[in-house]
């Protein structure tokens, strides 16, 4: 019995060890998008009829689906915000809320948010220079264009299974861009320079890049075996 218990502390550790290599890799180049599940500048309602329709086509003989769904999804929030931001200058209800949030200047530049926990709100990130306008133009063109290949878009999925409705304000999307390739380094750079930036919210969107944290699995695994390490004054539940 002491035997068994020594190999499963040894593979707990083992699992572990790799779960925050992986985790390092994840936080390298996967992204979280928050996409807020309603509001007037929300798109979530549009993805599921895509969504229906794709599954539909695949459903025929023979399929007649030509992209992988993550494709479509993405693209059609790529398209959108591109759309919306050619159009942000316009006076009108968009235009006014940006200002009131401060999602977007006066000069229509793009300003970096961070998070006020004492006031539990979004403000501008007053130590990084706001996005120009004619640069978030032409980042969300590129994106556009870069994402809408699948061998650079490797993952676009929703943490809960698309709907024509949802509980909730956010439904988290996983993002995961290939890491072959200069297009694929390209694609990394232009969703890196749209992380906490305000012009997503022309999508009801957030873009932050994954954290180095455990996996639920994992998690698990560390919750079972810490007080047996405990025991043995061993730290290996820790992540480091």
């Amino acid at each position: 019995m002491e035997d068994l218990r020594g190999l499963a502390l040894a593979l707990g550790r083992l699992a572990l060890r790799q779960e925050d290599q992986i985790a390092t890799l994840r936080s390298q180049s996967n992204f979280m998008w928050f996409c807020n599940t309603g509001g007037q500048l929300s798109l979530l309602a549009t993805l599921y009829p895509i969504a229906m329709y794709w599954r539909a086509k695949r459903e025929e003989k023979p399929p007649a689906v030509k992209s992988p769904l993550r494709t479509l999804l993405c693209a059609a929030y790529m398209e959108e915000l591109l759309g919306r931001l050619r159009t942000a200058k316009e006076p009108g209800l968009r235009h006014d809320t940006l200002l009131k949030h401060g999602w977007m200047n006066p000069d229509y530049s793009w300003p970096y948010l961070s998070y006020d926990m004492a006031n539990q709100k979004e403000i501008q990130d007053t130590t990084a220079a706001p996005l120009p306008y004619a640069d978030a133009l032409a980042t969300v063109d590129l994106l556009r264009t870069l994402l809408s290949q699948p061998d650079i878009l490797m993952k676009f999925s929703p943490t809960r299974p698309l709907a024509a409705s949802y509980t909730g304000e956010i439904l988290l999307v996983a993002i995961i861009i290939s890491s072959r390739g200069d297009q694929a380094t390209k694609a990394w750079e232009a969703m890196s320079r749209l992380v906490n930036n305000g012009v997503t919210k022309l999508v009801g969107l957030r873009i932050r890049p994954e954290r180095m944290r455990r996996c639920p699995p994992a998690t698990e695994i560390q919750n079972l075996a810490a007080p047996m390490w405990k025991k043995q004054g061993s730290t290996s539940w820790r992540q480091e």
